[in-house]
């Protein structure tokens, strides 16, 4: 977590960036980034000239000159040289990359067991989700910890993210078993933002992480003790890139669960982010996943989270669903969470009523008051596999207390929201008995 100064001081630096005609959000991130990894080569090799080289093509008002240093920066690191640090236009303004590289230079790096460099990058990774359709690749920190902590990566396991995007997953399982060793893999279909990820590895002192461009639909490999991932939602692939799939599908959020149990080796452990019409879809695809994470997997538990979680750029609900390459089991933990410790509007403000820490408290068998319930495996295949815990837990139940003088604003609509998905849930149950 980055101190309100420094906070204030990178925000500043990303508006000067953006002022300068660099409006690309990711455009933008490229340009932090390969200043922060020129930071990290002078700290990691003292000999090294590139730093002292782009000051004195800055000085000399070469942005060619700068540009072919930068590329030099990227190679160095084994990223690539990206289309944006070789374009000179990226720094024609050299005012610009002057305050950069000062305020850059200024960064204290302090503890040497805390990476600021990556804190700043993090930060700076943010300004994605609030920058149009780029949001998309940016998954919730505190969603992000939740799933990481309930699936518990162990030192020594590999562990993928088949979605990398900016490699979110892939630095909380490194924060989580506290750098020690261990496999970080990523695949990611966007050329620009698999490099962002490559770079957001390195910068959290992540040496031994690799991020792949390309399909990782196509890699369906068992070598992954551990699959964390937050895969596209309502996206579509061209048949014939999936004909050896079982699933019989082309939607991605349903081949995505497909390839994860696939790239499992026996024992290995998975936590996904659904939409939660993969919960109760009755089509011959989505059942046939949820009777393969039931009769093929142990599936551990499902979380459904409140509507408003990936505000501000979607409102679609979502749900975790976590599983093992094991015996399957007699039962399923059903966790509805309410509250996400933020207002669940737009503006996202922390509040007090956070049901997170309860839901993991009950995966990891403890107890808490959030809405739960275990739910036997005989009654969800009686159901036709509906996963939803909305269907189970009755509507009345709640973790947080009701303030008092009655219910507020906030309370009656989580339970309006709890209520919606509840009468879904039983609208596609009734759907199926139509069939």
């Amino acid at each position: 977590m980055l101190p309100e100064p420094v906070r204030r001081r990178v925000d500043a630096m990303w508006d000067r960036i953006w002022a300068s005609g660099v409006s690309n959000p990711l455009t933008a991130v490229e340009y932090v980034s390969t200043v922060l990894l020129l930071r990290r080569l002078a700290e990691t090799h003292p000999a090294a000239s590139e730093w002292a080289e782009v000051r004195e093509h800055v000085a000399a008002g070469s942005a060619g000159a700068v540009a072919r240093t930068m590329v030099r920066v990227q190679s160095a690191f084994g990223i690539g040289a990206s289309p944006e640090a070789s374009a000179a236009s990226t720094w024609s303004d050299l005012a610009t990359l002057d305050h950069v590289l000062r305020e850059v230079a200024a960064l204290e790096i302090g503890d040497r067991n805390h990476d600021i460099l990556g804190d700043v990058f993090e930060h700076v990774l943010n300004h994605l989700s609030t920058a149009g359709r780029f949001g998309q690749f940016r998954t919730p920190r505190h969603v992000i910890q939740l799933l990481v902590a309930a699936v518990d990566p162990q030192p020594g396991e590999v562990v993928l993210d088949p979605a990398a995007g900016t490699a979110g997953f892939l630095i909380a399982a490194h924060e989580h078993r506290r750098g020690a060793a261990g496999a970080y893999v990523g695949h990611e279909v966007d050329a620009t933002v698999a490099r962002v990820a490559r770079t957001n590895l390195l910068l959290h002192g992540i040496r031994s992480g690799q991020v792949h461009h390309g399909d990782s639909l196509a890699v369906t490999s068992r070598d992954a003790d551990v699959v964390l991932a937050n895969p596209p939602f309502a996206g579509t692939v061209a048949p014939e890139r999936v004909r050896e799939y079982q699933s019989g599908t082309t939607r991605t959020e349903l081949l995505f669960l497909e390839l994860t149990m696939r790239r499992l080796v026996p024992g290995g452990r998975a936590g996904v982010v659904v939409p939660t019409n993969v919960l109760t879809a009755t089509g011959h695809a989505p059942t046939w996943i949820r009777s393969r994470l039931l009769e093929s997997n142990r599936l551990r538990a499902v979380v459904e989270l409140p509507a408003g979680v990936f505000r501000p750029y979607t409102d679609v609900r979502t749900a975790l669903l976590l599983w093992s390459n094991d015996a399957p089991a007699d039962d399923v933990l059903l966790v509805r969470v309410d509250a996400d410790g933020y207002t669940l509007d737009d503006k996202r403000r922390p509040t007090d009523r956070d049901d997170l820490p309860g839901a993991l408290a009950l995966i990891r068998g403890g107890t808490s008051a959030v809405p739960h319930v275990r739910v036997p495996a005989d009654e969800l295949r009686r159901s036709g596999y509906n996963l939803s815990p909305s269907r189970y837990i009755p509507l009345d139940a709640q973790a947080t207390p009701t303030a008092p003088g009655g219910p507020t604003g906030a309370d009656l609509l989580l339970r309006a929201r709890a209520a919606t998905a509840a009468l879904e849930a039983e609208i596609d149950a009734f759907a199926r008995l139509l069939r």
